[in-house]
């Protein structure tokens, strides 16, 4: 439901995104909420997904990182995650955020 109307551009971005996740390890899992896709490392959340017509926003908990001019802190946004990258092309889905997940994904131990 988090794929309706407008926001159903970003569907495509999101299945793709999964598979990359999948390939991190078998323990990755997804919860969804009635806002946002919570990704996990078995119960420990490295991430979320939150949809919206004009965006898809990345939350990427990753405590070790300094903020970026892309990757910012996640501030008020959400505070479970430490990062957020606002992806307004399914190009953005690229290596790089990749590696940040990655790396946040390694983090949840």
């Amino acid at each position: 439901s988090l794929f309706t109307g407008k926001k159903g551009k970003w569907r495509q971005s999101y299945d793709e995104l999964m598979v990359n996740l999948t390939g991190f390890g078998t323990d990755v899992s997804v919860a969804t909420t009635s806002s946002y896709i919570s990704l996990l490392r078995g119960s420990k959340k490295f991430g979320i997904v939150q949809p919206s017509a004009e965006r898809l926003d990345i939350g990427i908990k990753l405590k070790s990182a300094l903020p970026t001019e892309r990757f910012e802190a996640a501030g008020s946004w959400n505070n479970m995650v430490t990062h957020r990258v606002r992806i307004s092309d399914p190009a953005q889905v690229d290596a790089e955020v990749l590696s940040w997940l990655n790396q946040a994904y390694d983090a949840a131990k």
